[in-house]
């Protein structure tokens, strides 16, 4: 007897609940609403930005004279100093000079350019907070973008209701 109860109960609570739900109805329209707050939300994130250095050097290159230095500096000492002057030894004085110039400490500059990166925080507009008034409602909506005080905004509102007996 119960159990003929119990589904009798059961019975009676889904025809009940089928029948609000085909009652049930869900009415979407379009109403024009007025912008009354607009609220940015502020996120953070980290921004590296490179630093570049250059540091130049002098190098001396005192060692290791090669021959070869020797003689290409006093064949150009040589020449020099032949096309300027017609004295006889002045080829050999050229030649000297270019020799020893080739055999002097010889200055390099070095340069060494290097990036580092700093890192520093900054904040952003993640989104915003748009707060909208349409006749007596009031609607809270998440944009992109921001939006104007008073500015006129087109809102696409959805109700569902169903009668109750």
């Amino acid at each position: 007897m119960k159990l003929n109860i119990a589904k009798l109960a059961v019975g009676v609570c889904l025809t009940y609940a089928s029948a609000s739900a085909a009652i049930a109805e869900q009415i979407t329209e379009f109403r024009d609403g007025y912008v009354t707050r607009s609220q940015a939300v502020w996120a953070t994130r980290i921004v590296s930005e490179p630093i570049s250095t250059t540091t130049c050097r002098n190098a001396n290159k005192s060692q290791n004279i090669s021959l070869g230095d020797l003689v290409v500096g006093g064949l150009i000492g040589s020449a020099i100093g032949n096309k300027l002057s017609d004295n006889h030894g002045a080829g050999t004085l050229g030649a000297v000079a270019g020799a020893w110039t080739a055999s002097t400490n010889k200055q390099r500059h070095k340069c060494v350019r290097e990036t580092t990166y700093t890192n520093h925080t900054e904040k952003y507009p993640s989104h915003y907070v748009i707060h909208v008034r349409t006749g007596a409602q009031r609607l809270k909506f998440d944009s992109s973008r921001p939006y104007q005080i008073n500015e006129r905004v087109r809102v696409r509102v959805s109700s569902e209701f169903s009668v109750l007996r």
